[in-house]
């Protein structure tokens, strides 16, 4: 393991190139320093070879000006340090450059070495702090939505499962349409069902198999959205995934719950996705192959947005072939499928099958294994080739926040 510090990336843009010159002669030994002579030019090299530490922008440039720049960049790039570099401190440069730049610190020429070296400093620290925070949140986050997940297991194993098995899909439908943040749509997949824990399990495993619900039955499940996005859009960050899960029943042409009179680009992209996955998988519950599921769903006029349904097919509906085998709980591995329910010997049901053998769920298994006393090996369906996930895998992790 290589324990060497990375030196911080420092990109300065300014259309005078001698003071870019002159600022990497005095940093050079302790930054690495990137150079731009314009705000176009500088979008494009963080677009190519970010993340930076520190971005320093003059003010007055032509083209775009440094408020624009960091503005644009602030979008780009929300955990950069952002710094202006000027000769025309005035008030209006102040205040328009911490309004839509979000600016760190101002450093005010001429300037010299005993000036902007602790600036930079600064600045990187700065940005190690943002950048630890973030991961905690992160870390918390996820967390927390795993728990849910698990309490959703233990009081609906059914819709558990349901939202288990899109997962997949939903995530690399997202990352074949290139999406950003591809967590937010995997975080909607795991929590589209969360509104499901005040519904029977008989209730679930009906619509799973497509049976007619009474009409007490169907009201009751129709809630699950809107209970789903109360429960979501009061965990910070999960507002925007809250949003996707209320509105997955709705169809694209405007039908469906809610009836909010959204159509089209209007309903939140990550329901759209939402919808297509949850649909698929109910007409795979019922026994209808991979072929005609494809096909129905492509009948199906004005349900979905056409773009993402063809993303969908291509992606997410390519078949994986199987082989079912009895396999030791030391020996699972992530993209296993359970064929079989796991229950302990009184017969209580602790895992229903279908689900995919993540890390947490072996866990869990071998957990079950030492404390209800489960058999130590289970029925699983292994995949003969390399899963579909691991080829995008690269492209999923570098779109998460």
């Amino acid at each position: 393991m290589n324990d060497t510090p990375t030196i911080p990336k420092i990109l300065i843009v300014d259309d005078k190139l001698s003071l870019i010159q002159g600022i990497k002669r005095n940093v050079r030994n302790e930054f690495e320093i990137e150079a731009a002579l314009s705000g176009e030019e500088a979008l494009e090299i963080v677009s190519q070879k970010g993340p930076f530490a520190v971005v320093v922008s003059d003010m007055q440039m032509g083209g775009m000006n440094g408020v624009e720049f960091l503005g644009k960049l602030r979008k780009l790039a929300p955990d950069t340090t952002r710094m202006m570099l000027t000769g025309n401190a005035d008030m209006r440069t102040a205040i328009d450059s911490v309004n839509d730049g979000h600016i760190f610190r101002f450093i005010e020429k001429p300037c010299g070495p005993e000036i902007y070296i602790p600036a930079l400093r600064a600045g990187v620290e700065q940005y190690r702090l943002v950048m630890a925070q973030t991961e905690l949140l992160k870390d918390t986050l996820n967390g927390c939505i795993r728990v849910l997940g698990e309490i959703l297991s233990l009081l609906n194993p059914e819709a558990f499962s349901r939202a288990s098995r899109i997962q997949r899909s939903v995530k690399l439908t997202a990352a074949q349409l290139d999406l950003p943040d591809i967590w937010m749509y995997e975080m909607a997949a795991i929590l589209s069902q969360i509104g499901c824990v005040i519904i029977p399990e008989t209730i679930m495993q009906k619509v799973h198999m497509d049976e007619s619900l009474t009409k007490d039955e169907y009201e009751l499940f129709a809630q699950h959205p809107l209970i789903a996005f109360d429960l979501l859009r009061k965990i910070p960050r999960m507002e925007e995934v809250a949003r996707m899960v209320a509105s997955q029943e709705k169809l694209f042409d405007g039908g469906g719950c809610p009836r909010d009179g959204k159509k089209g680009d209007e309903i939140p992209i990550g329901s759209r996705i939402l919808r297509i996955a949850l649909d698929y998988d109910a007409l795979i519950g019922r026994g209808i192959d991979h072929a005609e599921a494809v096909k129905q769903l492509s009948l199906r006029e004005g349900w979905y947005d056409p773009a993402i349904l063809e993303s969908f097919h291509q992606t997410c509906v390519i078949e994986v072939t199987y082989i079912e085998q009895r396999v030791h709980l030391d020996d699972l591995k992530p993209y296993m499928l359970l064929a079989q329910e796991v229950r302990d010997t009184e017969g209580t049901l602790l895992v229903p099958k279908g689900l995919e053998t993540t890390p947490l769920l072996i866990s869990r298994l071998k957990n079950f294994h030492k404390m209800r006393n489960i058999n130590e090996h289970v029925q699983a369906l292994v995949p003969e080739t390399q899963p579909l996930e691991s080829e995008l895998a690269e492209a999923g992790t570098a779109k998460k926040s």
